[in-house]
């Protein structure tokens, strides 16, 4: 018998948490995608070859039940272990509470998520969910004043914590979200992810939402909602022209600052403040990429009198707006 590995092993551990084993939609699904809380509060069986490999999800898991030990031993008062409520039907597990303020731990796999939240905020899902435990301990007969979110990323460990005033507003507006996605067809509900993001591919739904045709983009489904063929590629002809004007606006946004930078070495940076601005501009030194000569590499392969192995993929489509042929 070989050692299971370190994934095997928090799969594993994961699975046997009672909140692993619940099937009723909890208050982390508040305000996230619309289509697969239909799905859920509705009753639909997920799609037959679901797998979920939700090592990353563990991982955050892991960090909040560390973090809960260290609060029986350390704060015992705020009774992590305790913190299960309910609310519209919703189950929820605050990580802390005391004092008439709940928290809420988020773990971040990337720095650059925690700046988005420091400049903009939380995301709305994450404010409907910790309003919405608030709204429970408040039920249950405790007092609730402040929320809070915490969170901390992996890749550099910085933290954050976020706070505000508990509000009644919040969670009328996600009591409302909810009411929407429990009563709508789900036919008629948005689709709030695209096929290759992390959120849909965990889906359990995922084939049931992006149902295209065998060796269809998995979007073409989206046609199907909106049939105009001619707002789709006008849609298109915009975007291009937007992305155009983004790239050369960020180019010429990049070309002007590089007058403040005094690093010239490979390996060096420094960060330059600007009054008015709480961001710093970054400037970084790093080396050139390194790819293969597939010039010499090929005459290399002629000399020998052989052809250079390659590896085809699968046909890929191309869509383009272009000039009728009689315009040319």
């Amino acid at each position: 018998m070989s050692l299971p590995t370190t994934k095997e092993l928090l799969l594993a551990w994961d699975a046997q948490r009672p909140r692993s084993k619940q099937t009723a939609m909890g208050m982390s699904e508040l305000g996230s995608c619309h289509r697969r809380a239909g799905y859920h509060l509705q009753g639909y069986e997920p799609d037959e070859d679901f797998s979920d490999d939700k090592i990353q999800a563990v991982m955050g898991t892991a960090i909040h039940e560390c973090a809960s030990l260290a609060a029986r031993m350390l704060i015992p008062q705020s009774r992590p272990e305790e913190l299960e409520v309910q609310f519209a039907g919703l189950l929820g597990h605050p990580d802390l509470y005391m004092d008439g303020v709940v928290r809420d731990i988020k773990t971040l796999s990337f720095a650059m998520m925690l700046e988005q939240r420091k400049l903009h905020g939380p995301p709305l899902r994450e404010r409907f969910q910790v309003h919405t435990y608030g709204a429970g301990l408040i039920l249950a007969g405790h007092e609730v004043h402040t929320v809070q979110i915490n969170y901390l990323t992996r890749d550099t460990g910085e933290e954050y914590l976020f706070a505000e005033p508990f509000s009644v507003a919040v969670v009328e507006e996600a009591m409302a979200w909810l009411d929407d996605v429990s009563t709508s067809d789900v036919t008629y509900l948005s689709r709030d992810y695209r096929p290759s993001s992390a959120f849909c591919q965990s889906c359990p739904w995922f084939r049931q939402c992006w149902d295209a045709e065998p060796g269809r983009d998995p979007r073409s489904v989206l046609f199907r909602d909106d049939p105009d063929a001619a707002a789709w590629a006008r849609r298109l002809k915009d975007a291009q022209a937007r992305r155009k004007a983004a790239e050369n606006e960020e180019a010429d946004a990049k070309g002007a600052l590089d007058a403040l930078r005094t690093v010239t070495g490979v390996g060096e940076s420094e960060d330059v403040e600007l009054p008015g601005l709480d961001e710093v501009v970054r400037f970084r030194m790093n080396k050139g990429r390194t790819s293969p000569d597939m010039a010499r590499i090929a005459m290399d392969y002629k000399r020998a009198g052989a052809r250079p192995p390659v590896k085809v993929g699968e046909p890929v489509v191309s869509v383009t707006l272009a000039k009728r042929k009689e315009e040319r």
